[in-house]
């Protein structure tokens, strides 16, 4: 008897467990924490060009936009040193965003893929070529500081410890140019600061022939910089003295006029 009774009772139980109501899925989480665990993105044309082995001399004469996430709801699009305009977004899912721009009446989609580093976002009806749609994250970046964004990309590219290459005639230096990620320098004169001019279209300077340009600047003096060319091939780093060209009110055009060094990255 007790042991049908055991019997019956596992039945019993049993069956109440089977018509207990199923515990419903949770519901897909759309806190986008997939992009928001960056803050920063390049565009990943220009990106792709800063990275590169050799460094093109015409990096002006490219698109290049930056993302930057501010708030839980706002976003910045940059034209890199250039124009900016915000955006108010929405996540609906981890990897999925919606934004609208202003100036725009519709938002538009976008989607992050984790497999390849891209933050892909729609253009705007009725926007050009030149409106960024691709993006990879720069973790390295504070864009809230002043010197911050694609500058600072900039700086963390070309740091390393460079050997100068000394020219005919002249005996080998032992002294050493360092280039610090912070912007921080070593090695050139009286300059202890180096800023790269990161930009695309209509926020750079005309320089003949083309190439780079760079700020050589002394912490001691706020106000003070040079402007000077640079051209990076494989290990190579070129710095060119510049020519000021523009009148008062003309748009900054130099000449690149004598060769201020050749310095090679050490390993």
């Amino acid at each position: 008897m007790r042991t049908l009774f055991s019997t019956l009772l596992l039945l019993s139980l049993l069956a109440a467990c089977q018509n207990q109501p199923s515990t419903p899925a949770p519901a897909p989480s759309v806190n986008g924490e997939a992009i928001m665990k960056h803050k920063y993105w390049l565009s990943k044309n220009f990106n792709d060009a800063v990275a590169a082995r050799t460094i093109v001399d015409t990096l002006g004469l490219m698109v290049c936009s930056e993302l930057i996430f501010l708030e839980k709801d706002t976003l910045l699009i940059t034209a890199c040193n250039s124009d900016a305009s915000f955006g108010v977004y929405k996540f609906t899912g981890p990897n999925t965003i919606e934004v609208l721009f202003d100036g725009f009446t519709k938002p538009v989609s976008g989607a992050y893929d984790a497999a390849s580093g891209v933050l892909h976002i729609d253009r705007p009806e009725g926007v050009g070529e030149f409106w960024s749609t691709d993006f990879v994250a720069q973790d390295g970046v504070n864009p809230r500081t002043a010197d911050g964004g694609v500058m600072s990309v900039g700086r963390q590219r070309l740091a390393g410890e460079y050997a100068l290459v000394p020219q005919p005639g002249q005996a080998a230096a032992t002294a050493m140019l360092t280039l610090r990620p912070d912007g921080t320098a070593a090695g050139l004169g009286i300059h202890d600061r180096f800023d790269p001019w990161m930009s695309g279209i209509g926020s750079n300077s005309i320089i003949e022939p083309p190439m780079n340009g760079m700020f050589l600047k002394k912490s001691q003096d706020e106000d003070y910089y040079l402007s000077v060319g640079w051209q990076f091939r494989n290990d190579t780093l070129r710095l060119w003295d510049l020519k000021n060209l523009n009148g008062p009110d003309d748009l900054p055009e130099y000449k690149a006029v004598k060769l201020m060094g050749t310095y090679v990255k050490q390993r």
